[in-house]
């Protein structure tokens, strides 16, 4: 996969377009000619001169970006969806009458099941920062600082989810070592993604470690009764021991 991200300011040559979906979403099924807004793509630009299938995203793409939505408190009202292309498109972030969609390219994504895809979650992240900045609604600077702004929040919301830094530029491997009219060279933005990641890793020290509330270990006699230890999320106390009384029920111990 050579995920380049290439971004078009305009939209004429969409003209004409009428988008269909194939099956599970017939609400779609006749789009008026183009999408409102521009358009980010990764691995150039599509020629949409044809009419692309669009059909139901793999449920680890809808999960992808649900993970990211919930893990960094936004509103999950991105649209998935995915497309067969007659070249490679990789994925976009687009608005039509208001609705926020992203689109990836069917070839070009491998959505494991049972595994944590990082690139193709990066490449999502990606396009929800472009929606997120306003960017597929006119707003912003130039494409470098769009493009830039949008590789910080990948960054910071793979931070979010876990994953490592190595992680987290996976799915920067490939993009263009001198840059573009419209995007900045590789290096800047493997440099904006760390940024953001390291953001993320500096509020999970803030943070503090995640609380878990349960018990700890199997059931211990103490006194002829049957007690276990339960670790709870209070500054002054973490852990505590539990006996059962009568009836069976857990009391705590002073």
């Amino acid at each position: 996969m050579s995920p380049r991200l290439t971004r078009r300011r305009t939209l004429a040559g969409l003209a004409g377009l009428a988008m269909t979906l194939g099956q599970g979403r017939p609400a779609h099924s006749q789009w008026p000619a183009g999408f409102d807004g521009w358009i980010c793509n990764i691995k150039g630009i599509p020629s949409f001169d044809y009419v692309p299938a669009l059909i139901d995203p793999a449920p680890e793409a809808v999960h992808a970006v649900s993970w990211i939505t919930q893990t960094v408190g936004i509103l999950p009202n991105f649209e998935v969806l995915q497309g067969a292309f007659k070249t490679k498109v990789g994925a976009f972030a687009a608005i039509r009458k208001g609705r926020r969609y992203v689109v990836y390219d069917s070839a070009e994504f491998n959505w494991r099941a049972g595994s944590t895809n990082w690139v193709e979650t990066g490449i999502m992240a990606h396009e929800i920062g472009h929606h997120l900045g306003g960017h597929t609604a006119g707003i912003g600077d130039s494409d470098w600082d769009q493009e830039l702004e949008a590789d910080g929040f990948a960054g910071f919301a793979l931070g979010r989810l876990g994953a490592r830094l190595d992680q987290t530029l996976l799915w920067t491997a490939e993009l263009n070592e001198a840059g573009t009219k419209s995007h900045p060279p590789k290096a800047q933005r493997i440099e904006a993604a760390e940024t953001g990641w390291r953001h993320a890793e500096a509020m999970k020290q803030r943070e503090g470690p995640a609380c878990e509330i349960g018990w700890l270990g199997e059931p211990v006699t103490l006194a002829g009764r049957q007690c276990r230890v339960a670790t709870l999320c209070e500054p002054s106390q973490s852990v505590r021991i539990a006996c059962q009384g009568p009836g069976g029920r857990w009391q705590w111990r002073r």
